[in-house]
């Protein structure tokens, strides 16, 4: 009903914002061809109406798209574009949220060495700005957990308990666990299977007391059984 609206008022940036939202109702149902289909009519619409941070925000998008249907190629050029874009028209908040969700598909895809150095990028932008916690946190700990993967764990622990803090300073439990656990896994990798075992059942108690999917409980279970294997229990 809305589309129908704007095309009749001839709104084509509210039309592009609108195709966009429609795309990601499209994406968290799990339709990656409608995702797809109105991303492109908003990007569109964007280009001839020269919005640039529009067309960034799109191509992220299609990056996603691509991640998701396997098109590696396609979905880094995406979100290669989308950077170079935010860079040139200076929007920080945009640059920050194009950073992140670059860094947590290399992430992903498990190129370590680039994705540290995007989401660094990311964090810095964030501090300056003052950003939210919920933001600085998620970024931290990707960056705890990229740096685990490339076994500097004393790195990896400094940004992991950063995260900590601010995850107890927001009040959110739940991804307080999830930091905790991520801890827990450095403290295995070290070979520090009794402290590792402390940070699990810790990140166990946390996500018992919180309304979160048994998925987790799950997962905190187990790792707590591989360290009391490790520990010969």
């Amino acid at each position: 009903r809305a589309v129908s609206l704007f095309k009749e008022t001839d709104s084509r940036r509210e039309l592009s914002n609108l195709y966009n939202y429609l795309s990601r109702i499209y994406q968290w149902n799990g339709d990656q061809q409608l995702f797809y289909d109105y991303t492109k009519k908003a990007s569109q619409i964007q280009r001839q109406e020269k919005d640039s941070i529009g067309l960034a925000m799109s191509s992220i998008a299609f990056g996603a798209y691509f991640e998701r249907t396997g098109n590696v190629d396609s979905c880094l050029s995406n979100y290669e574009k989308a950077l170079r874009i935010l860079r040139l028209v200076s929007s920080d908040q945009e640059l920050s949220y194009g950073l992140n969700e670059y860094g947590y598909v290399l992430q992903r895809m498990g190129l370590y060495e680039k994705a540290v150095v995007i989401l660094l990028e990311a964090l810095d932008i964030n501090k300056k700005r003052g950003d939210e916690h919920f933001q600085t946190t998620k970024t931290l700990s990707a960056i705890g957990t990229v740096f685990s993967e490339l076994g500097e764990y004393e790195k990896a622990e400094t940004y992991l308990n950063e995260a900590v803090q601010l995850s107890r300073e927001m009040g959110n439990p739940s991804v307080e666990a999830g930091i905790l656990s991520k801890l827990g896994i450095v403290y295995s990798k070290r070979e520090e299977h009794q402290k590792s075992l402390a940070y699990h059942l810790k990140a166990q108690e946390l996500i018992q007391n919180t309304d979160v999917p048994p998925s987790l409980l799950a997962i905190a279970l187990h790792n707590i059984g591989k360290q009391y294997q490790h520990l010969g229990e």
